[in-house]
């Protein structure tokens, strides 16, 4: 008799057990998610859960200009004199002009009246406007890159008939005083004014000169040897004085600076 109470309990347990497992199964069945329904929304329209990239305009690659116009009767606070003479340079002889009057090296020295202010760190253009009639050796004036009296580009309306142009265009690079490469010239028939222009690329420096400000003729192109790369930018006149040449005013109507050092740009990823 206890053996078969002891059968009937186990079935009965078992058949309990049986019971419950069913039970719970039905209960994890219901509770399951419904299977996924395909999305009939256009594919531009359906949300994700990656990172999406913008786009974003390209950047403005027009340089920085600064120009001068010489219209105020006090110099702007960028400039500076290396060797002012104050009897020799003015802003009212001549109204909306900076007037420079060319003149003899003091002995042993260079020019006086070198208007200069700090170069960019990067690639640049200068240009200005110049009324200057020279008429005999050597009498010059212009725009020029300057470090140091022995180190420097000239870009000047120039007249100078040793075995050159003449009336016309020079284009001069020297370093630790000594000429480098070619005096470039270049001759002209308009003979009261000109337009200069010197660009910056690296190490390269190109002249340019234009007789109405819109047609531009290259002069020469210099390459700065040894990394020189002069600090400071500017005008100058002056009279060589070797060969007996008088004073003459130099009127310059405008310097411009075109700043190109700011397109050294870093990447720039914009994430949602």
């Amino acid at each position: 008799m206890k053996v078969r109470l002891v059968c009937l309990v186990s079935t009965l347990a078992a058949a309990v057990g049986i019971v419950t497992l069913l039970a719970l199964m039905q209960s994890s069945a219901s509770a399951a998610p419904p299977a996924a329904v395909p999305d009939a929304s256009p594919v531009a329209c359906r949300q994700s859960s990656a990172r999406s990239v913008r786009s974003i305009a390209a950047p403005d690659i027009s340089p920085v200009t600064w120009t001068d116009n010489f219209d105020n009767p006090l110099l702007d606070s960028r400039w500076s004199w290396v060797r002012e003479d104050p009897t020799h340079w003015s802003l009212t002889e001549r109204p909306g002009f900076l007037r420079i009057t060319a003149q003899y090296w003091e002995t042993n020295k260079w020019a006086r009246n070198l208007l200069l202010q700090t170069a960019p760190i990067g690639d640049y253009e200068i240009e200005t406007h110049v009324f200057f009639t020279p008429t005999v050796n050597i009498q010059r004036a212009g725009l020029l890159i300057y470090e140091d009296d022995a180190n420097y580009f000239l870009l000047s309306r120039a007249y100078c008939d040793i075995g050159t142009s003449g009336n016309g265009i020079y284009f001069d690079h020297v370093q630790e005083g000594q000429g480098i490469g070619w005096n470039h010239s270049l001759s002209t028939d308009v003979v009261g004014e000109a337009y200069l222009r010197l660009v910056r690329r690296g190490a390269v420096y190109t002249g340019y000169f234009s007789e109405n400000g819109t047609d531009w003729q290259e002069v020469g192109v210099h390459t700065a040897i040894c990394g020189f790369v002069p600090s400071r930018i500017g005008l100058w006149a002056d009279v060589l004085p070797f060969w007996g040449g008088v004073e003459i005013p130099a009127d310059f109507d405008y310097f411009r600076l075109d700043d190109h050092s700011y397109r050294m740009l870093l990447p720039l990823v914009v994430r949602d």
